[in-house]
């Protein structure tokens, strides 16, 4: 909605085109402006001036000066919370304004089925981000100045299927029953009975049973694939893997039958599902994780843990840090395929003596450390070999290294 049409409907209607998404509960002007402020921007409710011409309102919303807005909200004649609000939502418009500005390769791409992708920042420049920062401090500042902080809550995303009645009926009773547990946990002080896991299990039955009698039956399974603990673990995931909504859902239904191999129905036994043994169990859940790598594909999966390896993430701040070329990153984390080639080539070799193999691994991490210089640079590269990378010290002292997507072990400890 463009400032002009949001001028015409809050001429036309006062509140009703802009109560949808505004917040009801900002406190009264004493608790947000200086005084100087507060007498400036304060106004008597009995008697509001005549309402203010059109044209004159459309100029306020088109302005950037929102103390000049808020005071014509109050002229018109809006309750003060819901000037408030308004104004609050003109100034984080300008905000999303200029943040497509500074970066539009950032714009939110948060779903039901994944989180935004919090590693964007990894994707943007040095001169972006202090931007980003400087927009941000701006906002909040001017926020607080004018109509001081919000106490509205961010819908959750998760529940957007539902009719407005029934999320906020599903957000009051989980808002009850978190304050219920986190009075039993304040009673424990960290130290569970029997008697405290009996309270939790009983509020967890109530509070599941609360929540599902709001909905319908079909309301409830989409609900279980949004919110249950699969889904979250999986909306992590996806926001790495880029999943579409239809990949989600494929993708959910394979690991809730693993998840089925694993759980009892009582979510606070540990205990595995009956009726099935280690072996078959084992057997089930490969061919299940088989159809998930299948799904996602060997280069989006390899990706995906590349970019959540804490080592890769540094390399991005260090290239950011020392304005390196915006490669650096990947050239530095493909060296560990050389690694694997170079030691795959050792293990067959059969005529290698052992002392022959320690002094090729001493060597080969001598090459790797040397081409992380050449790529981060001496000072950059001391700086990231202190704390990363860390299975280069082992390989320098001869021994092998076996490197997994999202861990390394030595060959002595496997087989152990």
């Amino acid at each position: 909605m463009n400032r002009s049409a949001i001028a015409i409907a809050a001429l036309a209607t006062l509140n009703a085109a802009l109560l949808g998404y505004i917040a009801f509960r900002a406190s009264p002007t004493s608790e947000y402006a200086s005084d100087e402020e507060r007498t400036s921007l304060s106004f008597d409710a009995k008697s509001v001036p005549s309402p203010v011409p059109a044209s004159d309102f459309s100029a306020a919303f088109a302005s950037d000066d929102y103390a000049a807005l808020l005071v014509r909200l109050h002229q018109t004649g809006f309750p003060d919370r819901i000037a408030r609000e308004v104004v609050r939502a003109r100034i984080r418009e300008d905000y999303q304004e200029r943040f497509r500005v500074i970066a539009p390769e950032a714009e939110s791409d948060e779903t039901w089925w994944r989180y935004g992708r919090n590693h964007r920042d990894f994707m943007l420049t040095k001169d972006q981000l202090v931007a980003i920062d400087a927009l941000a401090r701006e906002t909040a500042e001017t926020e607080d100045r004018i109509v001081g902080p919000s106490c509205q809550p961010e819908p959750d995303i998760r529940l957007g299927f539902l009719p407005e009645q029934k999320r906020k009926q599903i957000e009051r009773i989980e808002k009850d029953y978190l304050e219920l547990e986190a009075s039993i946990q304040q009673q424990t002080f960290g130290f569970h009975t029997e008697s405290d896991t009996a309270k939790m299990r009983l509020l967890y039955e109530e509070r599941k049973r609360d929540i599902l009698a709001v909905m319908t039956p079909e309301e409830r399974e989409i609900y279980e694939m949004r919110t249950s603990d699969i889904a979250a673990e999986l909306r992590r995931e996806g926001s790495w893997l880029g999943l579409t909504e239809a990949e989600f859902r494929q993708i959910y239904a394979l690991r809730s039958k693993i998840a089925a191999l694993h759980e009892s129905s009582d979510p606070f036994a540990q205990q595995e599902a009956p009726g099935i043994s280690t072996e078959e169990r084992a057997r089930e859940e490969k061919a299940l994780n088989d159809q998930i790598f299948a799904l996602v594909g060997s280069e989006r999966w390899q990706n995906a843990h590349k970019q959540q390896d804490r080592d890769y993430q540094i390399l991005v701040l260090a290239t950011r840090r020392f304005d390196l070329p915006s490669d650096t990153p990947d050239r530095v984390y493909a060296l560990r395929e050389e690694v694997d080639k170079t030691i795959s080539a050792l293990d067959a070799n059969t005529t290698l003596s052992a002392d022959g193999r320690a002094k090729a691994l001493v060597d080969l991490a001598a090459r790797i450390r040397s081409q992380v210089e050449g790529h981060l640079g001496t000072e950059a590269a001391e700086a990231y070999l202190q704390t990363n990378m860390r299975w280069l010290k082992t390989l320098a002292q001869g021994q092998e290294v076996i490197l997994f997507a999202d861990r390394w072990e030595t060959v002595e400890s496997l087989n152990r």
